[in-house]
């Protein structure tokens, strides 16, 4: 069992996504109002990040790249977007769940994400620097 933080745009989206985590014997975590994402991964041992992406912000991607900056596999997913669309938004080594998806088929991606586990370190201070951003500013970036 890992534990697993879910960056939420949308908290109905997100909820069925925690239940399919849930499901598959991994604990769920999600930010909070008073730490940065950074700050909660690193609290609660946060193994995988499932970051939701329902347009073309930058500012979403932009907290892809820093959990993935940190060390953290990223699963990028959308209720609104195919995927297709998800692929080309990707960074780095993101993977993608595009729903509807099978609680099967996302705990397949966890698995491999945990099984792909990079290092914990940072590659630039940069990320340290962006952990101290408060949780609540982050998810309003998301909305």
């Amino acid at each position: 069992m890992a534990t697993v933080l879910i960056v939420p745009q949308d908290t109905m989206i997100s909820d069925l996504i925690g239940e399919f985590v849930g499901a598959a014997g991994h604990q769920v975590v999600y930010p909070t109002h008073d730490e940065s994402i950074l700050g909660r991964v690193r609290k609660t041992g946060a193994r995988v990040a499932l970051v939701q992406v329902e347009g073309h912000d930058s500012d979403e991607m932009a907290i892809v790249q820093h959990l993935e900056l940190a060390g953290i596999p990223v699963i990028v997913y959308s209720g609104r977007l195919i995927e297709d669309e998800l692929e080309r938004m990707a960074t780095g080594n993101a993977a993608i769940a595009a729903l509807p998806t099978t609680p099967r088929a996302l705990r397949q991606k966890i698995d491999a994400a945990l099984a792909e586990e990079p290092s914990r370190e940072p590659a630039r201070n940069t990320v340290r620097e962006k952990a101290a951003e408060p949780a609540h500013e982050s998810a309003a970036r998301i909305r």
